[in-house]
């Protein structure tokens, strides 16, 4: 036990050696490094003398730099601890003498006026140059250690030396010798570094040359003349020079004894160490010497200790064996947690924890890793999957009333059912839906009834007036800005193609929100426009060209839910709001306007609430498609913006209020609302007449909107007419006015290019 002990502190001494040594020898071969690749060519002297103090504060080294056939930039150290001092010194090319300067110690930059010049220095001429390029000359090598010697600084040191090469032909592979960089390494240094090593309370380590010469040990082996050096068999500290020269008298040398000896020496036994510490070229001898009754009393405690723990381990083994019963179930328990999250699909509040079992900890690894990808996966999922999961959770709401018929296939009919809408009136079902009956399934197939407000998006000139790359990177701004949206108001949201999106918002008619679904579907739709306008403002393209969004809202009763079969299902909605969306969104694109609803939408609730004007009125689709149930005149509203002013806004206010005026003057021109108070033709033909008036000087200030001229248009066609051309319908004015509407229709027309021309030539 004696022998492992003693060689445990021999591999200690060796590896804190090599630490000590390497720091060194890493800043030596970083310095030539920088050199040779380029990175010190042509900085000034006070970026050298940075970069050089920089090298040396991190390795308290005696002295750094390089040193060339021409010239030579260094950190030199004057003195011996603890009377110190440092210079930057610099010998220029053609210049014989070498100028010294002191460092500034905060920011480590030369001082220039402390300019002092030192005559006739030659890098070349100096011993360490010859030494150390002959050595390396004959080790076929680019970096050795020196021997000790004595420096004009005034202390023995060692030095790395390393050569440095042509930094323009090293490039290109050649090593043209240009000098050598060099560290100086203080014997004191290495001294006061041994100093610290502690073995046991009796041991102490020599380290020497072979010829015997003291590099140091962590007893005194300091000199009495500073110019010279003690040999190891003058030591007087713990009778360390008797005790080596009673083992060289022995042995013949020191460098013959044994790696492990057994020694009396003046009545006290000691147990000694010798091993070669070898690091690049240099070999000394190390010595670890400790009293043999020390050692046995270590060996006695270990061995007690020994005894000890397995006592100790008895007790506490049952204990461990509690703890990873506990740790383990405890892991698991929030290893189910965690898979109830992604069940959820709720991939952000997963918790990755460790655990000390490499198989729990490989569960959590595989599960953090199968989260990425999941989560990857989740932005091709639609919204209204996640809408869906969150149902699951809290399955409170009453079921809706659905349409039901037999599995496909079936020879039996559905039955009819009724239905209770929001009206409250009874309806009888003429068409079927399909609902897959299949209870284990997670998301069911099926239609329902529910209140709705879809909105309909069309980004009229995307694909038109964008390049490939300007799509790719708006597109994923756009559905950025849309997902969270559609997240924030829990709607669902479909992407029909790249410049066609559609929002559902819609309730069950037991639901108490705090805003109803037409609310919160012009709410958001006025979000996203600023979406837009923010996207135009900040990443205009170099052509100018602006995204043109164009917004339809219809809201109502329709059918929702899931359609499709166990291999493939989608979310739909089913009833006139969404082909009516998709009119109104083109009907904004005719208008030029931003976001148009109908008055299912822009109600007695809702209009108080925003900026709105109607702009029309249009022949819209019945919400449900059934028997003897006819399309419906609706007016048709351009929202502008919300009508809401904080008590702290009063000066936007003010500069809104103009924008707001006209706005008012035009909801006078929509005679349309106000038709049940003209009883008398001639009155209401006066006042179509002088609106007609209004509205000319209103378009000559505004011009650009195209819905006042569209409105125009239809107020002239009526006020041109006489009262008796009227009276010849068998309809008062009002009522031909109450059932005028718009229609955008999709007709097929035949184009016959030059035969056109041809036509009209005959004609004239």
């Amino acid at each position: 036990m004696s022998t492992r002990l003693m060689h445990t502190f021999g591999d200690f001494v060796f590896a804190r050696l090599d630490s000590y040594f390497y720091q060194f020898i890493q800043v030596g071969q970083e310095l030539a490094h920088d050199y040779n690749t380029g990175l010190l060519n042509n900085i000034s002297l006070n970026m050298w003398s940075k970069y050089l103090m920089k090298k040396h504060l991190y390795t308290d080294s005696f002295g750094i730099g390089v040193y060339m056939y021409d010239g030579l930039y260094a950190i030199t150290v004057n003195g011996a601890p603890p009377n110190t001092t440092i210079s930057f010194n610099t010998q220029t090319k053609f210049d014989t003498r070498m100028s010294t300067y002191s460092v500034n110690s905060t920011n480590n930059a030369m001082i220039p006026e402390s300019l002092r010049n030192v005559s006739l220095f030659n890098s070349t001429a100096q011993s360490f140059w010859e030494e150390s390029l002959k050595l390396m000359d004959s080790l076929g090598t680019d970096s050795v250690l020196g021997d000790p010697y004595y420096s004009a600084m005034g202390a023995y040191t060692l030095h790395y030396s390393t050569k440095v090469f042509d930094p323009v032909l090293y490039e290109y592979g050649l090593k043209k010798v240009m000098g050598i960089a060099k560290v100086n390494i203080s014997l004191r240094a290495i001294q006061q570094f041994l100093k610290q090593l502690q073995l046991l309370n009796t041991g102490y380590v020599i380290v020497a040359e072979t010829n015997n010469l003291v590099i140091g040990g962590s007893i005194n082996t300091t000199a009495i003349n500073p110019t010279s050096r003690v040999s190891i068999f003058d030591l007087q500290d713990r009778n360390a020079g008797s005790l080596m020269k009673q083992i060289a008298t022995t042995y013949g040398n020191l460098s013959n004894t044994p790696n492990l000896m057994e020694v009396s020496s003046m009545g006290v036994g000691y147990s000694v160490f010798r091993d070669l510490y070898t690091i690049e070229n240099i070999a000394w001898n190390l010595f670890i010497v400790i009293e043999t009754g020390e050692i046995e009393e270590s060996i006695n405690i270990s061995t007690g200790a020994t005894v000890g723990v397995a006592v100790a381990v008895a007790i506490v083994g049952v204990l461990v064996a509690v703890l990873i019963g506990h740790f383990t179930t405890s892991r698991l328990g929030q290893l189910e947690q965690q898979f109830m999250k992604i069940k959820m699909m709720e991939f952000d509040k997963v918790d990755f924890v460790s655990s000390i079992f490499k198989e729990v900890d490989n569960i959590f690894l595989y599960l953090r890793e199968m989260t990425v990808w999941l989560n990857e996966i989740k932005s091709f999922l639609p919204e209204s999957v996640f809408l869906q999961l969150k149902s699951l959770t809290a399955e409170n709401v009453q079921n809706a009333t659905k349409y039901e018929i037999d599995e496909i296939g079936s020879t039996g009919s559905a039955s009819d059912q009724h239905i209770s809408a929001s009206s409250k009136s009874s309806r009888r079902l003429s068409k079927q839906q399909f609902q897959e009956t299949d209870g284990n399934s997670l998301f069911k197939i099926g239609l329902s009834l529910k209140n709705c407000s879809i909105i309909r998006i069309h980004l009229t000139n995307f694909t038109k007036s964008f390049k490939g790359d300007e799509i790719t990177h708006l597109f994923s701004k756009i559905s950025t800005g849309l997902s969270s949206i559609s997240k924030i108001i829990q709607a669902n949201f479909q992407t029909l193609s790249v410049d066609e999106y559609q929002i559902t918002i819609s309730s069950d008619f037991s639901d108490n929100r705090d805003k109803r679904v037409n609310q919160v579907a012009i709410e958001s739709s006025l979000r996203f426009l600023k979406v837009i306008t923010n996207i135009n403002e900040t990443t205009l393209n170099d052509r100018g060209v602006r995204i043109n969004c164009c917004i339809g809202i219809s809201s109502g009763i329709s059918l929702c839910g899931n359609l499709g079969s166990s291999s493939f299902r989608s979310f739909f909605s089913v009833g006139g709001a969404v082909q009516n969306a998709k009119t109104l969104s083109t009907l904004a694109s005719e208008l030029n306007c931003h976001l148009l609803a109908d008055s299912s939408t822009v109600n007695e609730e809702t209009l108080p609430l925003f900026v709105a004007r109607p702009v029309s009125r249009l022949l819209l689709e019945p919400f449900l498609y059934e028997k003897n149930q006819s399309m419906n005149v609706s007016n048709i509203y351009e929202v502008i913006k919300e009508n809401n002013v904080e008590k702290d806004e009063w000066m936007y206010e003010l500069q809104q209020k103009e924008v707001n005026e006209k706005y008012k003057e035009y909801n006078s021109f929509f005679l349309f609302d106000r038709l049940q108070q003209f009883s008398n033709d001639e009155d209401l033909l006066e006042v179509l007449k002088s609106t007609c008036e209004k509205m000319n000087f209103y378009l000559e200030k505004n011009i650009e909107d195209i819905a006042a001229t569209k409105l125009l248009e239809v107020l002239q066609y009526f006020a041109k007419l006489e009262v008796k051309e009227y009276k010849k319908c068998g309809e008062p004015l009002n009522q031909l006015l109450f059932k005028f509407h718009s229609t955008l229709p999709y007709t097929l027309s035949n184009n016959f290019h030059e035969l056109d021309y041809i036509a009209v030539f005959k004609s004239k």
